[in-house]
This record gives structure tokens, C-alpha cells and sequence, in this order.
């Protein structure tokens, strides 16, 4: 009462069963299971690339905030020091004036005086 429906050989055990040696060990076996570890390897390879990429533009990510942070420092020390120039500019010619006025004041006067001007550091 054996019958030969699709169903049959569906659940047939002899279907199942392990392979035999020559199977496992036949050419197209091997090139199977080469190409098999070839693409583990790719898989491998790329997951790791995608690690090492993601790392690298975070690493870049990082540097740009610090290039950033590094310009607007030197910018605002350039301010500073220009600002620091300009207040010793600024004192210089008070302390001009004021040594002018102390001098008038107990008579002594200067003739021929070359006007001086504060020179601040050439490189601001």
C-alpha cells in the first residue's frame, strides 16, 4: 500500500538522511563549503571595515570640534590683544600728556620736541 504522492517523499525518511562519505567529500562538496568560509570572510571583513569607518568619522567629528574650538581661542586671543594694544596706546599718550602738564606746571618747556607716538608690536 506504498503509493508514490509528493507527500510521500516529503516525509520519507530515507530523504533525511546524512550524507553519504562520497558526498561529503566529493569536489562539489569541497567548493561548496570553500565558498561558503569565502563568503564568512567577506561578511567578516566588511563588519569590520563598518566598525573601523565608523570609528574613523568619529574621530573626525571630534577633530573638527576641536579644530573649531582652536580657531574661536585664537580669535578671541587676538581681540585681547588687540585690545591690550590699543588701552597701551591709549596710556601711552596719557602719560605723554600728563608729563607735558607737570612740566608746564613748574615752568620747564622743550623746544624742537619730536612728537612721539606709541609703536605697539608690529605682529597684531
Amino acid at each position: 500500500m506504498a503509493s508514490n504522492s509528493s507527500s510521500d517523499y516529503e516525509h520519507d525518511p530515507a530523504a533525511a538522511e546524512e550524507p553519504t562519505l562520497e558526498e561529503v567529500f566529493s569536489i562539489e562538496s569541497l567548493i561548496d563549503r570553500v565558498e561558503e568560509m569565502q563568503r564568512r570572510d567577506q561578511l567578516d571583513t566588511l563588519h569590520k571595515l563598518t566598525l573601523d569607518n565608523s570609528l574613523l568619522q568619529q574621530l573626525i567629528l571630534d577633530y573638527q570640534q576641536h579644530w573649531c574650538w582652536t580657531i574661536h581661542l585664537l580669535e578671541t586671543t587676538h581681540e585681547a590683544a588687540r585690545s591690550l594694544q590699543k588701552a597701551l596706546g591709549h596710556c601711552f599718550k596719557e602719560d605723554i600728556a600728563a608729563e607735558r602738564k607737570w612740566l608746564e606746571f613748574w615752568g620747564v618747556t622743550r623746544e624742537h620736541e619730536k612728537p612721539l607716538e606709541y609703536r605697539g608690536a608690529g605682529w597684531i
